[in-house]
């Protein structure tokens, strides 16, 4: 679920939720039961055998790419070197850093514990320090010490997209890394780690200021010397404050740096939430990758919220409410299309209801769907709901087709006037 693809935005006007009962995914023959529902692959009569192959499958090739000092491809996007086969980053498309280290954080946090295995916490030790090494704002900026978001393609050190300006970064990924960072110091007891994720909490609270329905408590990309939000490619607005207050919750948890401070701005930032985005849905700025804008709505922000309050019911009194609220939005929303595959729901990633990304379900979006797929799943597990469970299950049985590198999976990657269109990506091109 690592390599997110990305291919084009439709143009023409799509049906909100369309049935596409598709022969193969990802090039992959599909399988399914009596009743003509979707079975995992490879193997359709073990389905436990099939989702632990999903996600081993996906460890082994990062793990092969660290031994050959290549996993600095791991950003959004990769490509093949057309001579040697062998993967590379591509080199029209940024370099996604900050974010995609915390999520490596959460994957390996899981991983570890299901397989024992110590080469998952060496793996993600050395990818956590080549960001602190080669990542971090400037001493004396207004976000100090923090992780930029993003790279040019191929870049090893890290100032942002140029796409978009030098020298920025996203303060709702300067939460998420924090709290990888938390994490990781509470799985290794090594404090260079929380001192990292306080001064991810000391830049956003110094940054904090009182949102409103245009203004979010952080902009969703701004310049780090000085926090301004004037210029090409930054923007005022992002919903996504979750991963603040994640950061924030476990601080003060752990009673670790300045913890009022911690409190009065988490209760700001929570305030703002309920009061604008769970209210109005405008749900934007997340992605590293694309202009700010509040028409381009995603999924990711919504989910990530309702998998918060799924896991940390204490959190949020109207939990139950909340959380349902936010999937079937996911589900229903017309901002972008969604496709039912032999029974599975496939989500794609985020649009304004003309212009979409990705692809249609057989070309991407595994990592989107098995987002949905999970927040189901917890949905079930917190409130016994049986049809969010069959619903889990079969947008995850989807999501197995895609394990691996399988060859019928599709997704060129470029940007024209910014969006993702259809480029060559031979670097020489």
């Amino acid at each position: 679920m690592f390599f997110v693809g990305s291919g084009a935005f439709a143009e023409d006007p799509f049906p909100v939720v369309s049935v596409v009962n598709a022969t193969t995914i990802a090039g992959r023959p599909v399988q399914r039961d009596s009743e003509g529902k979707l079975l995992p692959w490879p193997m359709p009569s073990n389905i436990g055998y099939s989702y632990n192959s999903h996600f081993m499958t996906q460890w082994s090739i990062m793990w092969d790419q660290y031994n050959r000092n290549r996993y600095y491809n791991f950003h959004c996007c990769f490509d093949f070197d057309r001579t040697s086969y062998e993967m590379q980053a591509d080199w029209h498309w940024a370099n996604s850093t900050a974010y995609l280290r915390a999520m490596m954080q959460g994957f390996i946090e899981r991983l570890y514990p299901y397989t024992g295995d110590p080469n998952t916490l060496l793996f993600l030790q050395d990818f956590m320090d080549y960001e602190l090494e080669n990542g971090l704002t400037p001493a004396g900026y207004a976000w100090a010490g923090v992780p930029y978001t993003s790279a040019n393609p191929g870049d090893r050190h890290y100032t942002g997209w140029s796409a978009h300006g030098e020298d920025y970064l996203e303060p709702h990924v300067v939460g998420e890394d924090g709290y990888a960072y938390l994490r990781f110091y509470e799985a290794t007891g090594n404090t260079k780690y929380l001192q990292a994720a306080i001064r991810c909490a000391e830049a956003l609270v110094k940054n904090y200021r009182v949102g409103d329905a245009a203004v979010s408590p952080w902009p969703v990309r701004c310049y780090a010397r000085d926090g301004k939000v004037e210029g090409k490619g930054m923007g005022p607005y992002s919903a996504n404050v979750v991963e603040p207050i994640m950061l924030f919750d476990e601080l003060i948890r752990l009673e670790q740096g300045n913890v009022a401070a911690y409190k009065r701005v988490r209760q700001g930032a929570w305030d703002w939430f309920h009061k604008y985005p769970m209210q109005n849905n405008v749900w934007v700025g997340y992605f590293e990758d694309v202009a700010p804008t509040m028409e381009n709505m995603n999924q990711v922000i919504p989910l990530e919220y309702a998998r918060y309050v799924l896991l940390n019911p204490d959190k949020d009194r109207n939990w139950h409410e909340n959380s349902r609220k936010l999937i079937e939005w996911v589900k229903t929303t017309p901002r972008w299309p969604k496709y039912i595959v032999h029974g599975a729901t496939v989500t794609t990633e985020q649009g304004n209801g003309t212009t979409f990304c990705c692809n249609k379900p057989n070309e991407c979006c595994d990592s989107h769907t098995s987002r949905l797929a999970a927040v189901e799943a917890l949905y079930y597990a917190q409130t016994g709901d049986a049809n969010y469970r069959d619903q889990a299950f079969r947008s995850y049985n989807w999501v197995t087709y895609w394990q691996g590198m399988p060859a019928g999976a599709h997704a060129p990657l470029a940007t024209s006037g910014g969006l993702r269109t259809s480029l060559p990506m031979d670097p020489a091109a």
